[in-house]
C-alpha cells in the first residue's frame, strides 16, 4: 500500500490512482493566470458529484461533450468567453439540477443550430444565457417559462434567431430580463 497524496481542493478526496471523485465545484478563471487552451473533456464524466463548471476566459474550443450530460449532480455549466462551437448538447435535460447554463460570447466560431427544446425539461432553471453566440437559429422553443417559475434571466441577443416570442414566457413569473435584440 502506497501513500495517500491529501487532497488539495477543500471537500475533494481522491479516489483511486489520484482521481478527484467527489470534486464538487470546478471554477478556472484565466485572471487568476490559468487557462485551459483545450476542449472540453469526455473525462469530466468521471466527476459525478460536479455541481460547478465555471471555465470564463480559457480559450476551450470545440464541442461540449454529451459526457457532460451525465452529470446529474451539476447546476451550473459556465464556459462564457471561449471558443465553443457546434450544437447545444439536447441531452443536458438529464442534468436535472442545471439552474444555470451560460455560454455567453462563444461567437468564434460560435454554436449552432437551434436551442433543444429539451431544455424545457429543466425545472430549475433560473438563467440561460446564450448571447453571441452568433451561430443559433430556429425560433424560441414555446415550452420556455411553462415549467420554470423561477427562470429570472432569458440573454439570447446577437443570434440568429427567428419567429414570435412565445406567450410561454408569461408563466415565468420570476422573469425579469428578456434580451433578445440582434
Amino acid at each position: 500500500a502506497g501513500a495517500v497524496e491529501r487532497p488539495t481542493e477543500p471537500g475533494a478526496r481522491l479516489c483511486g490512482a489520484g482521481r478527484l471523485c467527489c470534486l464538487a465545484d470546478l471554477s478556472i478563471d484565466f485572471r487568476i493566470g490559468v487557462t485551459l487552451e483545450e476542449t472540453l473533456p469526455a473525462s469530466l464524466a468521471d466527476l459525478p458529484r460536479l455541481r460547478t463548471l465555471d471555465l470564463e476566459s480559457n480559450w476551450v474550443a470545440g464541442t461540449t461533450p454529451e459526457a457532460i450530460c451525465a452529470l446529474r449532480e451539476l447546476e451550473t455549466l459556465g464556459v462564457r468567453f471561449n471558443g465553443m462551437s457546434g450544437t447545444i448538447p439536447s441531452c443536458l435535460e438529464n442534468c436535472a439540477k442545471l439552474t444555470k447554463i451560460d455560454y455567453t460570447y462563444n461567437s468564434d466560431p460560435g454554436l449552432s443550430g437551434t436551442i433543444p427544446r429539451s431544455l424545457c425539461a429543466l425545472r430549475g432553471l433560473t438563467k440561460l444565457m446564450l448571447q453571441y453566440t452568433t451561430g443559433l437559429t430556429g425560433t424560441i422553443p414555446d415550452c420556455f417559462g411553462v415549467d420554470q417559475p423561477d427562470l429570472e434571466i432569458l440573454s439570447l441577443e446577437g443570434n440568429q434567431l427567428t419567429g414570435p416570442i412565445p406567450s410561454s414566457l408569461c408563466d415565468a413569473s420570476s422573469l425579469g430580463y428578456l434580451l433578445l435584440y440582434k
